[in-house]
This record gives C-alpha cells, structure tokens and sequence, in this order.
C-alpha cells in the first residue's frame, strides 16, 4: 500500500525533512550520501564538496536536533529505506 509507505518514511524522516524546508539546510542529502558512502566521513565530505569540519558539524547537529545515532545498523537501515520511499513518491530529490 503506497499510502502505507509514505506514512511510514514521513515516521522516519518527516521532521528531518520540515526542518530542511524550513531552515534551507541539506540533512536529508547528508544522510543519503553518508549512508551511500557507507558512512565514510571523507568521500561524503567530498561528494557534498564540504570540509571535514562541516561533515562533522552536520553529523553531530543531526545527533543533537534529532537524536540520530548512525552507528545504529537498524537506524541506517530505516533511515536509507524511508530515504528511497521519499525518491521514489517524489517527496524529496537529491537536487534539493
């Protein structure tokens, strides 16, 4: 059920992706490209064409505002599925 699973990626990352909107900032597109990197600190870095500094000012801010603790496997997990789920019902794009 597609409503199904719009409801459950705005469970995950619904107040991730207000708080982008709201605030101008790239959380989401942060998240998608740490995960796709396997959660390489330095190519994410590169990819977002940011210092290391500002990856891990990113990364801690997203801990803190959303307590978001990406050691956690079944985070990573949930987060990268709802991620696709908000691709493929065009609630999000990468070029945001």
């Amino acid at each position: 059920n597609p409503e199904e699973l719009e409801r459950y990626a705005d469970s995950v990352l619904g107040e991730i992706a207000a708080y982008d909107k709201q605030y101008n900032t790239e959380f989401l597109k942060t998240i998608y490209y740490y995960l796709d990197q396997e959660c390489n600190l330095y190519q994410t870095a590169r990819i977002l064409n940011i210092s290391i500094s500002g990856m891990r000012y990113r990364l801690n801010r997203m801990k803190e505002k959303f307590d978001l603790n990406l050691n956690d496997s079944s985070l990573r997990f949930n987060l990268r599925l709802a991620l696709e789920f908000y691709l493929v019902f065009g609630k999000w794009s990468l070029q945001q």
